[in-house]
């Protein structure tokens, strides 16, 4: 797939997400090389303003389909406008135990969404720094072709 079709898929998928009203922050980033190193966190800054109703963060993820793992394990650390952080330690499913890919697949890609925090109240409104981190042995991973996170009102 060209960079022209990806950021133009990439830009309408945020066209359609900004469309949703439940959404209130939506990003990917891309891999650069579809190679994803253990020490390139992917950065996020989510500009939060509701502290009273319960949000779902979600993590949406494009692999390729040689990608080597059924799982990713992924260090995500938060850090409040306030300057308060903490760090989670998320497992992604991305295949059933008899190989079949866990999300909606293309020609040589697989989505998949992980919701990494249910029902969360955001204490504070302002801007959230949210960096993702796989936590993989291997030190880089190939076949990881985006990282995005999404913020949505909980339904």
């Amino acid at each position: 797939m060209s960079r022209t079709a990806i950021f133009f898929f990439l830009t309408l998928c945020t066209v359609m997400a900004a469309c949703d009203a439940t959404g209130i922050y939506n990003e990917t980033r891309e891999i650069e090389g579809e190679t994803w190193a253990f020490e390139s966190p992917v950065n996020f800054k989510a500009d939060v303003q509701d502290t009273v109703n319960l949000h779902d963060v979600v993590v949406n993820l494009r692999t390729g389909k040689t990608y080597n793992y059924s799982n990713l394990w992924l260090f995500v650390d938060f850090t409040y406008p306030g300057g308060n952080a903490f760090t989670d330690t998320i497992e992604c499913p991305l295949a059933y135990p008899d190989g079949r890919w866990v999300g909606s697949s293309g020609p040589g890609y697989i989505n998949t969404s992980v919701i990494i925090k249910k029902d969360m109240i955001f204490p504070e409104s302002g801007n959230y720094n949210i960096n993702i981190r796989h936590g993989m042995r291997d030190d880089s991973l190939h076949e990881i072709k985006t990282v995005g996170l999404r913020i949505q009102r909980a339904v």
